[in-house]
């Protein structure tokens, strides 16, 4: 463990990515991560680190083309004493990774690699009103800032830009695609020539991704079209509508909202214009969180564009409607959370699934973990298998989830905090179960960490190969 940094025992990871290192040795797998303080490799096998950098150790990231491998990038480092050595992966979404790693550009050893302009601006806003802001071209994102605190207030990432387009009836606008679902924001900027094309410069240069600019716009389409492909009658006609509180970077107090759910959306509206502030598709929920502390705080976890949080009194009705609408969708992979999920124990995107082999890897985790380890494999297990169920289609998976059902089942004192689950199960949610096979253990089990494991009993069972497992348990 010698290519720890010492510079990182506070670290906590805050992204994780399925990666290939390309080495002199051969190619092999990794989990690269990026953390508060640096960036930490992995085995995938057994999630232990192989070797860590903190930032000040970093020079540059850069994403490669034309090398013969598709997604390369390059990690050049410098330990202190030490030349510059460059580091070659690839990853598959490499876009995503470079992102997350250039956030922290700013602690990184070398910033000459880096350009950064800021751009006075007006926004358009829901309200039809111009609002001054100041956007800011950065290697990775597209900043809009408070003009009189400098704040950020949103960020534009490269990779999920669909395009640009000047406005062909006003000489300083432009519009902004985003989002994946051609969702149109307005600026005007006296340079917009100058910004559109540092955009895209770095996007090309530091994410790798080709920025597009569209045919040009008239004003009035930006009206009609401005949510994108969602902008007709039947996407906006709210079947249900709930009363709720918005919690927002961008104000103090949380904001009136009506919530409006459609056949395929999620809609924000202003309270007393009934205008439409926000859109996203059902598609998009990734879970929703409901808070075990504040009875009337939620979150909705969306695969693209980070998270909303509300506040409303009848949360766990607004809750079950929504799950309800989510599922008839076609989105069968939403779940009902205790936690937000800790994206540094996830190896893909939200809106990817991993592979067969980290499956794989996290099952075997959860038959050889205890104690805390089998907490953090629970995490784990959660975070990257699907709530639908294992995807693995090799049968002979099978033998593996026997052995986990096994695991499950034993009786051993040093495994009670686990029976409590299973207790669970057999006393149809009855709480004295849990607290009698808590007690022959030196700790009890949290709610949050029962929730955990029923919700890795819930993945397991759900695959078919997981189900045909545990209809071989006795006893």
């Amino acid at each position: 463990m010698s290519n720890l940094s010492p510079l990182m025992r506070d670290n906590c990871d805050i992204a994780s990515f399925y990666s290939t290192k390309l080495s002199w040795k051969g190619k092999y797998r990794r989990v690269f991560s990026i953390g508060t303080d640096g960036i930490t490799t992995s085995n995938p096998q057994t999630f232990q680190c192989t070797n860590q950098w903190a930032y000040k150790e970093i020079a540059g990231v850069l994403a490669k083309r034309d090398t013969g491998v598709a997604n390369e990038f390059h990690l050049v480092v410098q330990k202190p004493g030490k030349k510059l050595d460059t580091l070659k992966f690839s990853c598959e979404h490499r876009a995503e990774l470079l992102t997350a790693v250039l956030k922290f550009r700013s602690k990184f050893a070398d910033q000459t690699a880096f350009t950064v302009k800021q751009f006075k601006a007006h926004k358009h806003h829901w309200s039809d009103n111009r609002i001054p802001v100041t956007l800011q071209v950065t290697p990775s994102t597209i900043d809009q800032l408070e003009v009189s605190t400098g704040r950020v207030l949103c960020s534009y990432d490269y990779q999920e830009i669909e395009g640009f387009a000047v406005v062909s009836d006003d000489n300083e606008a432009f519009v902004i695609y985003y989002g994946g679902f051609q969702r149109m924001h307005m600026f005007s900027c006296l340079a917009r020539s100058e910004l559109i094309e540092s955009a895209r410069k770095n996007a090309e240069q530091h994410i790798g991704v080709s920025l597009k600019c569209k045919e040009g716009v008239p004003y009035e389409n930006f009206d009609t079209f401005r949510l994108g492909k969602f902008s007709d009658d039947d996407s906006l006609t709210s079947l249900v509508e709930f009363k709720v509180s918005k919690v927002s970077v961008r104000t103090m107090e949380p904001t009136r909202r009506l919530l409006c759910v459609s056949e395929c959306a999620i809609i924000e509206r202003d309270v007393p214009t009934y205008t439409v502030i926000n859109l996203k598709p059902l598609s998009d929920v990734f879970a929703i969180v409901r808070d075990g502390n504040n009875p009337q705080l939620f979150t909705i976890e969306y695969v693209k564009c980070g998270m909303r949080q509300y506040l409303s009194t009848e949360r766990d009705s607004l809750l079950a409607t929504l799950l309800d609408s989510v599922r008839s969708s076609g989105n069968h992979f939403v779940s009902i959370e205790m936690s937000a999920l800790d994206r540094g124990k996830r190896v893909t995107p939200l809106f990817s699934h991993a592979e067969d082999e980290v499956e794989l890897a996290l099952l075997k985790l959860l038959t050889s973990s205890t104690g805390k380890p089998f907490k953090v494999a629970v995490q784990r297990f959660n975070a990257n298998v699907s709530y639908n169920g294992l995807s693995m289609s090799n049968p002979s998976d099978c033998q593996i989830l026997y052995k986990w059902c096994y695991v499950w089942t034993r009786p051993e004192t040093s495994w009670s905090s686990r029976l409590s689950s299973l207790a669970l199960l057999e006393k149809d949610g009855d709480s004295s179960a849990s607290s009698a096979a808590a007690s022959d253990s030196s700790s009890s089990v949290s709610s949050v960490e029962l929730h955990a494991q029923f919700g890795a009993i819930r993945r397991l069972v759900a695959s078919k190969p997981g189900f045909n497992a545990f209809g071989l348990m006795t006893g």
